[in-house]
C-alpha cells in the first residue's frame, strides 16, 4: 500500500486481511461499534441471506443472470490479487444453503481492477434475490444498505450484518491509492461503516437488490466514530466495472439496471436531535427508509422534560405520518427541519 492522497485520512488501508489479522483488545468503541456515527448494523434476516456468499474470510454477492450460472461478484484483493490461482481450487459457501460451490474460471476481471466476477459450478440454488449490477451513475445523498461478515471485535461469529442509515457522500471519484495492484478503479465515497470481512460484499440501493459497487477501504484496527460526512470510507464502482467488461457482462447474459428506482420521501431529515419550547429534547434515528417494501420504522429517544422519556419506535406510512404501537404518540414531519408530535412543534438544533 502506497500514499493516500486525502490529506484528513491518516489511516486508511485496503481491506486486504478481510478481517483475520489480530485486533487490539484496547480499541474504545461508540455507538454500538459502528465506523460512523450515522450508520447502523443489525442481524440479516433469512431473506437477506439469499445471494450472499463466503469465500475465503469476506463476503461476495450472486448476480442474476439470464443463464442460470452462479456468478459471484468480490473483492480481488481477498485473493491477494490473484484470482485465477485461487479459482483453481477456492470455494464459496452460499449462505442461504450452506452448499460450497467449487470455483469455475474468472468470468470478468483483470489485473488492474479490485471488482471481479468469478463463475462457480452450476450447483442448483434459490436464484429469486440474486443482485443486479447498476449501469447508471450514482447520486449524492443517494441511501444505501451494505450486506457483508465483518470481521471486528464485535461480531466474533461472523454473523450476516446488514448495515443501514448511510448514503452516497461523493457519487465519483479517483481511486485514492497510489497502487499498481488497483488502478483503474473509478470509486465513490459513503458513509456505511465497513470492517474486515465486508471487502467484497454488496453495497446496494436501500430496500433493493441493485448492488451499486463493493466496500474498498475502512481505517483498520481503528474504531473511534467517524461524522457522517467524513470521507473515511471508499467503494468501487460497479457502473464503470460493468462498462469496462461490458463484452463479459452480455456474454454471460448479467442482469443489468440502466437508471435508479425514484427515491422516497428525500427531502426529510435521516436523523437529528430536535427540542421544542419547553426544552423536551427529542433524537430522531432513521432504521427503515422504504415505504415501498415495508412501513418506514424509525427510533426516537425522549430525553428528561419529555412527557414520555427513553427509546421508543414509531411506524410511519408514505406520508411520513408515524405513530407508536400505543397510539400514544403521533408524529408527522412539516419538512426537514421541524415535525409535530403530539399537536406540538419540535425543531432542529
Amino acid at each position: 500500500m502506497k500514499n493516500l492522497s486525502i490529506a484528513p485520512l491518516l489511516s486508511l488501508f485496503i481491506l486486504s486481511a478481510c478481517g483475520e489479522g489480530q485486533q487490539s483488545k484496547n480499541l474504545q468503541v461508540t455507538a454500538g461499534a459502528n465506523f460512523f456515527e450515522n450508520s447502523r448494523r443489525v442481524d440479516a434476516n433469512a431473506p437477506q441471506k439469499r445471494g450472499l456468499a463466503r469465500l475465503r474470510g469476506c463476503t461476495g454477492f450472486f448476480l442474476k443472470n439470464a443463464q442460470n450460472k452462479n456468478l459471484v461478484a468480490t473483492a480481488r484483493h481477498c485473493f491477494s490479487y490473484n484470482a485465477p490461482q485461487w479459482c483453481a481450487t477456492g470455494t464459496a459457501k452460499d449462505e442461504a444453503s450452506g452448499i460450497d460451490l467449487r470455483c469455475k474460471s474468472v468470468a470478468a476481471g483483470d489485473g488492474r481492477h479490485d471488482l471481479v466476477v468469478l463463475e462457480f459450478e452450476d450447483a442448483p440454488r434459490d436464484r429469486t434475490l440474486d443482485f443486479e449490477l447498476a449501469t447508471f451513475p450514482l447520486t449524492k445523498d443517494l441511501r444505501l444498505e451494505m450486506l457483508g461478515f465483518p470481521g471486528d471485535l464485535y461480531n466474533g461469529a461472523r454473523a450476516l450484518k446488514l448495515t443501514q442509515n448511510c448514503w452516497v457522500i461523493e457519487p465519483k471519484t479517483r481511486n485514492i491509492y497510489d497502487d499498481p495492484n488497483v488502478v483503474d478503479d473509478r470509486t465513490f465515497t459513503h458513509n456505511c461503516s465497513t470492517y474486515g470481512g465486508n471487502s467484497g460484499g454488496p453495497m446496494f440501493i436501500e430496500g433493493t437488490r441493485i448492488a451499486i459497487g463493493i466496500p474498498d477501504t475502512y481505517a483498520p484496527n481503528d474504531f473511534s466514530q467517524r461524522a457522517r460526512n467524513e470521507r473515511a470510507a471508499q467503494g468501487v464502482l460497479a457502473a464503470d466495472f460493468a462498462a469496462d467488461f461490458a463484452e463479459a457482462i452480455a456474454n454471460y447474459q448479467i442482469v443489468t439496471r440502466a437508471s435508479a428506482p425514484p427515491s422516497t420521501n428525500s427531502d426529510y431529515p435521516l436523523e437529528g436531535i430536535f427540542r421544542d419550547d419547553e426544552s423536551c429534547q427529542i433524537t430522531v434515528q432513521k432504521i427503515s427508509y422504504n415505504t415501498s417494501i415495508k412501513p418506514t420504522e424509525m427510533t426516537v429517544s425522549l430525553a428528561e422534560g419529555c412527557e414520555t422519556q427513553g427509546n421508543l419506535t414509531l411506524t410511519c406510512n408514505a406520508a411520513m405520518a408515524c405513530t407508536h404501537a400505543s397510539g400514544h404518540l403521533e408524529l408527522a414531519w412539516l419538512g426537514a427541519q421541524s415535525f409535530l408530535l403530539n399537536g406540538k412543534t419540535y425543531s432542529r438544533e
